[in-house]
């Protein structure tokens, strides 16, 4: 008998909060979480039907001397009717990570999430990080990870591979000046699709989609003088399409003690994948110069206002936001106007804690009116939400929401979210001084 996917995964979970205790890590901590999302769902005019959706989700640490585990499961499932599959669980990361005493090597293997300049992904394979004085070093490399790949898989590396470094070097008080470059290749699944032959009638081909390449190089620099001024600059460059896919400059200084404003200036290319169908067609760079002003009025109270200006090859547009956050609530205001189309939308976010924090009634908003053009019909969403979230004790708490949409597809469509999360902890030491003390 199969066993259902999000069950498995149960006892995965179970397997695992059983044996780690006995395994005498000096630590064991972790998340476990249970949601539900449930809504209704429109076939035809009249025509609905009530869906459950339901999620698991794990985080689990140990560690143990120079080792350490590092996990991150999830599970999804239709808790009544099907809807599209039965469930299925996924592994976002699982790998065993061991440090050297001074830590200047760091090695892990596993499924392993990657943040290294240009090169953002999971890769199935090894990270090594290297520190040596004031350089740090990451080089990465493995099977490309795509989201039809539920569990780590090595299998068929020379088409499916991720692999690169990023070199960090702060020997300049204050300055971080960096290197990166990541290699990517990846298969495209076969499928089946309707096509005419030569007498025009319709038949069934198989396409079979070539690879995806990326090869890209990047150099990225920040300065921070104190609380002063900060300045950054970062470039993308694709190897493949020989294309600057990117190139930043942003600074923010502080002109008062509670006064400062930013600038930035990006100018990037589409981000079309090498010797993909659209890859064809012509593209042109967009250019985005932006302003803004931040000052705190309290410090609880944070307000900021920001101004861009977006260049196009014959057209233009701007972009206006502004608001303010503080302890309890945000409100952010924002316009758009010009060839990117016509936007206004006002949000704002609240909460307020209760009982020494233990319940949190939270509540929310957004409206927007939109439309692409002055000739197009004048579009507006509207979305709420209230909800609760109550903490019984440090490691148990229940989130519940209730959610409101309204926009030109669902006229009133109302969504129940409830969270489940418990943290634990678990601590095991053997400490030779004890040992001999007793």
């Amino acid at each position: 008998m199969k066993l259902n996917p999000l069950f498995q995964l149960f006892l995965l979970v179970i397997s695992i909060l059983t044996c780690a205790p006995s395994l005498f890590s000096q630590s064991v901590n972790g998340r476990l979480t249970t949601s539900v999302y449930a809504w209704e769902k429109f076939d035809t005019v009249g025509t609905s039907e009530k869906l459950i959706r339901g999620f698991q989700t794990l985080q689990l640490e140990a560690t143990h001397n120079k080792f350490s585990f590092h996990s991150s499961l999830v599970g999804a499932t239709t808790i009544g009717e099907t809807f599209g599959d039965d469930g299925n669980v996924r592994i976002n990361n699982i790998f065993l990570r061991w440090k050297a005493t001074d830590n200047f090597l760091n090695v892990n293997v596993g499924r392993i999430p990657v943040f290294a300049g240009v090169g953002v992904g999971t890769v199935d394979g090894a990270l090594f990080k290297i520190n040596f004085n004031s350089t740090f070093a990451t080089v990465y490399g493995g099977r490309n990870v795509i989201p039809s790949l539920p569990t780590p898989s090595f299998q068929e590396l020379d088409e499916n591979f991720f692999l690169g470094g990023h070199i960090v070097n702060t020997t300049v008080e204050g300055m971080r000046v960096g290197v990166s470059y990541t290699n990517r290749t990846w298969e495209r699944k076969q499928y089946f699709a309707i096509r005419t032959d030569s007498l025009f009638n319709p038949t069934s081909v198989l396409i079979e989609p070539g690879f995806r390449y990326q090869q890209l190089l990047g150099a990225d620099v920040r300065y921070d003088c104190s609380s002063s001024y900060t300045v950054s600059a970062r470039y993308d460059y694709d190897m493949n399409t020989k294309k600057n896919v990117r190139l930043r400059f942003g600074g923010r200084a502080a002109v008062m003690e509670k006064l400062s404003i930013t600038a930035d200036i990006l100018r990037r290319e589409p981000r079309i994948p090498f010797q993909s169908f659209f890859s064809m067609f012509p593209t042109n760079p967009i250019t985005e110069y932006e302003g803004g002003v931040e000052y705190e009025v309290t410090p609880k109270l944070f307000t900021y206002g920001r101004y861009a200006f977006v260049k196009y090859v014959d057209e233009n547009s701007s972009r206006i936001s502004f608001g303010a956050t503080s302890s309890y609530i945000s409100i952010n205001v924002a316009l758009t106007d010009g060839y990117a189309g016509e936007l206004s939308s006002l949000s704002a976010q609240g909460m307020y804690p209760l009982l020494e924090r233990t319940v949190i009634p939270t509540i929310g908003f957004s409206y927007a009116s939109y439309r692409l053009d002055e000739d197009a019909a004048l579009e507006t969403v509207f979305a709420s939400s209230l909800g609760t979230i109550v903490r019984f004790s440090s490691a148990f708490s229940v989130d519940a929401q209730l959610q409101l949409l309204q926009n030109k597809v669902a006229e009133n469509d109302v969504r129940l979210f409830a969270k489940v999360s418990y943290w634990f902890h678990h601590s095991h030491f053997h400490s030779e001084e004890k040992e001999t003390n007793e």
